[in-house]
């Protein structure tokens, strides 16, 4: 399946529900503007969502204080050890025991909610229409599972080409 255009020609709705009808694995890259968001797709299920803005609220340690699962002073302590040490922001806070597992988990279903639901309120934004873009393979840290990849299809003369999701 390899999808080419705007979000006007494709319905982003429409999208969605056609890559979980079918149970895709892949992504799907939109920009809008100067954002660019990846939404990754495993079985035709939402399973990470990352922005190129990298807006202050979707940031996993806003969305865990937002939450009231960690205060701003821990938030502070644990991005001064995540600096020095290079490791994730949540591997960071779990090992400090500010948060558990099951926080960590929840704050990014949020997370990620809140990117996709940012992409669906594009179409009633101003600028340019968005557009389906390729994007780099996937490459979202799994627990017993394999990385998948997509194959990318070729580039249109604007410029703006799909990415086709493998049947699982």
């Amino acid at each position: 399946m390899a999808l080419e255009g705007t979000i006007k020609d494709f319905g982003l709705p429409d999208i969605f529900q056609l890559i979980g009808l079918q149970r895709k694995t892949g992504l799907l890259t939109l920009k809008h503007d100067q954002d660019q968001v990846t939404v990754y797709f495993e079985n035709g299920m939402v399973v990470n969502a990352d922005s190129a803005s990298k807006r202050l609220e979707d940031r996993l340690g806003n969305v865990l204080v937002k939450q009231g699962k960690l205060s701003k002073e821990r938030l502070e302590e644990a991005l001064a050890t995540q600096k020095q040490t290079l490791q994730r922001l949540g591997h960071v806070l779990i090992t400090q025991s500010y948060i558990t597992q099951k926080d960590l988990k929840d704050a990014i279903t949020v997370q990620v909610s809140q990117i996709v639901f940012k992409v669906f309120r594009w179409r009633d934004g101003h600028g340019p229409a968005p557009r389906l873009l390729g994007g780099p393979e996937p490459s979202w840290p799994s627990k017993g599972r394999s990385r998948t990849s997509a194959s990318r299809t070729s580039s249109s003369s604007s410029g703006c080409s799909g990415r086709r999701a493998s049947s699982p």
